[in-house]
């Protein structure tokens, strides 16, 4: 085989989940929902603040973020942060789930 001077890798982590408030324990159902649908999901625990926590996140390459706090579970919507093009949208788990699967492609479709 050729070898490549760029390898394209895909990101191994599919969205961040950044905690707002108190919620870790009330968020591992929503977290295990994500997990179960093969999704990619990395928590944010860290308690940073939020901006420090985007940052790392575009350090590392992640391309999505999730912010989840009181009011996101208990109106099972959730703002989804495309830190690419810096769109938020308020999508429902089953949505979230289907536009974060959807992006389960090969590195060199990006």
């Amino acid at each position: 085989t050729g070898h490549s001077l760029l390898p394209t890798l895909a990101p191994e982590t599919d969205a961040i989940v950044i905690l707002v408030g108190d919620v870790y324990e009330a968020a591992q159902k929503t977290l295990a929902v994500l997990r179960n649908e093969g999704l990619r999901i990395a928590v944010d625990s860290s308690g940073r603040k939020l901006d420090a926590q985007i940052k790392a996140a575009v350090k590392s390459g992640i391309l999505y973020v999730i912010f989840l706090g009181e009011h996101e579970l208990a109106t099972q919507r959730f703002k989804l942060k495309d830190l690419r093009l810096g769109e938020e949208k308020e999508l429902g788990l089953e949505r979230l789930v289907s536009k974060l699967a959807a992006r389960h492609r090969p590195a060199s479709e990006l």
